[in-house]
C-alpha cells in the first residue's frame, strides 16, 4: 500500500543536460541545463527560476518573447511530469543554467519535451525516504540527451 506521497526533491539535484535535438530535417532542437532545487517546507509547486548569468546561446535571431516561451514550455513541461507521478509532491525551484535555441527549428513543443526529460531524469535521480527510486520509464518521449 502506497504511503503518503514525499516532497520532491529533499535535496538539489544539479547539471541535468538535455539534448533534444533531431539531426536531420527540421526540429525539434531544444538544449538546456538544469538544477532542481527543494522549495522551502511551506511551498509547494514548480518555480521556474533563470539566473542573471544564464548561458544563452542561440543561432540565428531570438527575441525576448520567444526566449519566454520557450522558458514558459520547459516548466510545463517539468509540471507535467512531476504531476504525473503520484508518489511525490513537487516542490521544487527549477533553476535554468543554460539554453540553447536555434532561429529555424527551436519550438515550444520541443522545450516543453525538454522539460519533461529533465524532470524524468531529476526523478531517476531522486531516492525517496523508503529507499524506492521514483524514476520509472513511462511514455514514448525520445531525447537525444
Amino acid at each position: 500500500m502506497p504511503g503518503e506521497p514525499v516532497r520532491f526533491p529533499v535535496e538539489a539535484i544539479r547539471d541535468i543536460h538535455i539534448r533534444h535535438v533531431k539531426q536531420t530535417s527540421c526540429g525539434p532542437f531544444a538544449i538546456i541545463t538544469v538544477d532542481f532545487e527543494p522549495l522551502p517546507s511551506s511551498s509547494t509547486g514548480v518555480r521556474l527560476a533563470v539566473p542573471h548569468d544564464v548561458e544563452l546561446g542561440y543561432q540565428g535571431y531570438v527575441d525576448h518573447q520567444e526566449l519566454f516561451g520557450y522558458l514558459d514550455a520547459i516548466a510545463a513541461g517539468v509540471r507535467a511530469e512531476l504531476t504525473a507521478e503520484a508518489r511525490t509532491t513537487p516542490a521544487t525551484r527549477v533553476l535554468v543554467r543554460r539554453i540553447v535555441i536555434h532561429e529555424v527549428d527551436s519550438s515550444e513543443r520541443g522545450f516543453r519535451t525538454a522539460g519533461e526529460l529533465a524532470a524524468r531524469e531529476a526523478l531517476k535521480r531522486f531516492v525517496a525516504p523508503d529507499g524506492e527510486p521514483l524514476g520509472t520509464p513511462r511514455g514514448n518521449v525520445t531525447g537525444d540527451h
